[in-house]
């Protein structure tokens, strides 16, 4: 509500978000960014950085590196807000580290992949449909309505099976 009636324009790139606030919707505007890559920064396979939210989103996270590790892949995975009596793979997967935006578009571009996991009954379009677009990377995705939007590319993305993800 303070937002709504401090500002003349509210949006939100979630359907049911914008549904449930009475705000506009509109998918996420992006821009590229091209950092500096003149520092060593380690080619990856598969690029996930986020935050747990859940249990469940955690236990997906894990679920794909999982799948992507067992199939050889190099895996640059950054978790943030993960309880330290639940760190598994530490050795792998980098946890509790904040970066900046810069950083981040850094991973993007020496990445092959981006996984982006949605939050539990998330609907829209986040910054890594964007990110995977425009640098032109490989997207894989739990995100089911993407398969019906016109930014689709059966080509450039993967949509996860929700029965592989237990």
């Amino acid at each position: 509500e303070y937002a709504k009636n401090t500002f003349d324009l509210v949006v939100s790139y979630d359907h049911k978000d914008a549904q449930q606030y009475g705000l506009k919707y509109y998918p996420t505007p992006h821009s590229k960014i091209i950092p500096d890559t003149s520092g060593a920064m380690t080619q990856s396979d598969v690029y996930f950085c986020g935050k747990a939210k859940s249990r469940e989103r955690f236990a997906k996270i894990i679920r794909i590196f999982e799948l992507c590790r067992a199939q050889g892949l190099k895996c640059d995975f950054i978790i943030t807000e993960v309880p330290e009596n639940e760190k598994i793979y530490a050795d792998e997967i980098t946890y509790n580290t904040e970066i900046t935006y810069l950083e981040n578009c850094q991973h993007i571009i020496n990445t092959k992949a981006i996984v982006e996991i949605l939050q539990n009954d998330a609907s829209g379009f986040t910054p890594r449909l964007w990110d995977s677009i425009i640098h032109e990377k490989y997207l894989i995705t739990d995100n089911m309505s993407i398969a019906e939007s016109k930014f689709y590319d059966s080509d450039g993305m993967f949509i996860l099976n929700p029965q592989n993800m237990s």
